[in-house]
């Protein structure tokens, strides 16, 4: 999945490639991955601070790296899906941190965004998503 790789990605851009509308393309995100593109591509990006913070990467680092304006950007975006700043979020080892409110759990897989087979929990304390719509 194309928003595996490129987080950032607009939505219109990827439903082009998939010959639908942006709308239409929100609706089957939420069919078949119980959540929106731009939730998705939220929780790419928060997997990768995890990988890169725990490999002892610098905060601002990694926020500059990943296209947050900012450190606090990143701090803003990794609070509000988590209810942690970026450092205790990385040391509580959290598991499954993205649920939205009200939203239905995502199914806990594995994800070949990267090319890895590892156990979805393995990494980064976060599962990963399948690649495959």
């Amino acid at each position: 999945m194309r928003l595996c790789q490129a987080p950032r990605a607009a939505i219109e851009t990827l439903a082009d490639e998939q010959h639908v509308s942006g709308r239409q393309l929100e609706r089957d995100f939420v069919q078949w991955i119980g959540t929106s593109p731009r939730h998705l591509s939220q929780v790419v990006r928060l997997q990768a601070i995890s990988r890169r913070a725990q490999r002892g990467a610098p905060l601002a680092d990694i926020a500059a790296d990943l296209g947050f304006a900012d450190q606090a950007h990143m701090s803003r975006v990794v609070r509000q899906l988590t209810g942690l700043t970026p450092r205790n979020f990385v040391r509580s080892g959290v598991s499954r941190p993205w649920r939205q409110r009200g939203a239905a759990p995502l199914p806990a897989a594995r994800c070949t965004c990267e090319g890895r087979s590892a156990p979805p929990e393995a990494e980064s304390g976060v599962p990963r998503l399948d690649d495959g719509l």
